[in-house]
């Protein structure tokens, strides 16, 4: 049995105070959910607690002694383990190495490698997972590499655990094994904390729930004992609802997709999007969603027709696509959206620097500007407009990559997991500013494996099954019921 109890922690960043005089107790058979809007100190907490980050100020006890860690190493050796949204590890090493790295079991003075795979063994199975260690870690899924880093605390004896948003970049049925695996250690005598956005999930597993809002602690909760309107009150500071999608007049048809087709992914799909309408691409992980919006702004080979303000565009390159009025916000805005070491004004204006171009000079002043006035729009929050984009939340970090779309003034906007990854306030403002894209006249084709999302946002909804449209609805035909049995052909959950 073990315990983790956190007084007066204080977290700074650059002189910038994140996290300010936060309490919190993890006890022993408890899953503790961390819950806040992006920028609330969640994860700044966590890894205050792992040895992470160093707080200014506060005191941790483990089993009522006071400890302080210099690095996550000592953190573990004292028994306290945090698994990381994107999982850790040595690509080019063994799923057996990975595991007993740092605590290699010996004989003769040299590595016992057999001991090092059973013991591996011993611990992926003790979460049920059956995984070859001798595999490279390289080869493996987001979920299996997970294991393999809950295997190593395991192996390094943790009894407190912190997951950082483990279930974000997971399908439905590994998230639930993944919440399986954490009561599991809760029932083993473990204190959990689980760093989560997704509201069911802290619905459906947490016992006790502690809330964050901009560095602070703002209430601590027990199953049972508030609403899911509650939660989301108390976690922004205001009501905030996600309704139906506005009333609107189409337009001219912007896109129109004729036969596409994407080697190995996608198999004649059609469909159109309008002048001022939203529509949605639904369907369960792997079934072409993104092969069909990388395909659509030029991103990977294809056959088929697609025409943009009704020119074919398949000789057009992804930037000359751009520059014609089709803009991107990607779903992995980290590699694919953004250039984090640079700053919120390079990375909101880097699509559009024509605009910002004197006799072919860069027009610093406008650049500025623009991206405080966009920003502003955006509802971003930040320090300065040179403050790199690496600093930023999640949250803070899409409204970037949307700012760098916005600035270039699209016809057509493809949305791949706008709010992958974001909080309840940051996916109201997504919402609202899709909501006004589309009453200025604007062509929303958006991804999205978030069921009530699209029932939020889309017009009509394409659903898709294995590459493949296996249906349409106009929105007021629309249900959750008849979106899932088309994406699934039986399945019971959308992947979200």
């Amino acid at each position: 049995m073990s315990s983790l109890t956190a007084r007066g922690l204080t977290v700074a960043y650059g002189g910038v105070e994140v996290l300010g005089s936060v309490d919190l107790d993890l006890r022993p058979g408890e899953l503790r959910a961390i819950v806040g809007e992006n920028g609330a100190g969640k994860s700044s907490l966590a890894k205050a607690c792992s040895g992470v980050v160093r707080p200014v100020a506060g005191v941790i006890e483990i089993d009522g002694q006071a400890r302080f860690f210099a690095n996550p190493r000592e953190a573990l050796d004292a028994g306290v383990c945090l698994v990381h949204q994107e999982p850790l590890g040595f690509d080019d090493l063994s799923v057996g190495e990975n595991v007993c790295a740092g605590a290699w079991p010996r004989k003769s003075g040299g590595i016992d490698w057999k001991q090092v795979h059973n013991q591996a063994a011993a611990c992926l199975q003790r979460i049920q997972f059956d995984i070859d260690t001798r595999r490279r870690l390289a080869s493996l899924s987001a979920a299996e590499r997970q294991a393999v880093e809950l295997a190593h605390g395991l192996a390094r004896g943790a009894r407190v655990w912190f997951f950082d948003e483990t279930s974000a970049a997971l399908t439905p049925t590994e998230s639930a094994r993944l919440f399986a695996v954490m009561r599991q250690l809760a029932a083993e005598g473990c204190a959990v904390g689980f760093v989560t956005h997704h509201l069911q999930e802290v619905v459906e597993h947490a016992d006790v729930i502690t809330v964050l809002r901009d560095g602070k602690l703002v209430g601590v909760l027990d199953k049972g004992s508030f609403t899911q309107a509650d939660l989301v009150k108390l976690m922004v500071g205001r009501s905030v609802e996600l309704d139906s999608p506005s009333a609107h007049k189409p337009g001219e048809t912007v896109l129109r997709v004729r036969l596409l087709c994407v080697p190995g992914a996608v198999q004649d799909v059609s469909f159109e999007v309008k002048a001022g309408e939203v529509v949605a691409l639904a369907g369960l992980v792997g079934a072409g969603r993104t092969d069909v919006a990388q395909a659509v702004c030029g991103l990977s080979r294809y056959r088929g027709e697609v025409e943009v303000c009704g020119q074919d565009v398949r000789r057009r390159s992804a930037a000359a696509r751009w520059r014609e009025g089709l803009a991107l916000v990607p779903e992995d805005r980290q590699h694919q959206g953004l250039l984090l070491p640079l700053s919120i004004c390079t990375n909101a204006t880097l699509a559009s620097l024509g605009t910002f171009s004197k006799v072919g000079w860069l027009d610093n002043i406008g650049i500025r500007s623009a991206t405080v006035e966009k920003g502003k729009e955006l509802g971003l929050v930040y320090q300065s407009p040179d403050q790199e984009v690496r600093l930023l939340s999640g949250g803070n970090q899409q409204k970037v990559a949307l700012a760098k779309a916005l600035l270039a003034k699209p016809k057509l906007l493809v949305l791949d997991e706008p709010t992958r990854g974001v909080d309840i306030g940051a996916k109201y403002d997504v919402h609202t500013l899709v909501r006004q894209l589309a009453d200025q006249g604007v062509a929303i084709l958006m991804v999205s494996s978030d069921l009530p999302e699209v029932m939020a946002l889309a017009h009509r909804i394409v659903v898709m099954r294995k590459g493949t449209v296996a249906a349409e609805f106009a929105h007021q035909d629309a249900t959750p019921e008849k979106i899932i049995a088309a994406a699934s052909g039986g399945d019971s959950a959308l992947a979200s």
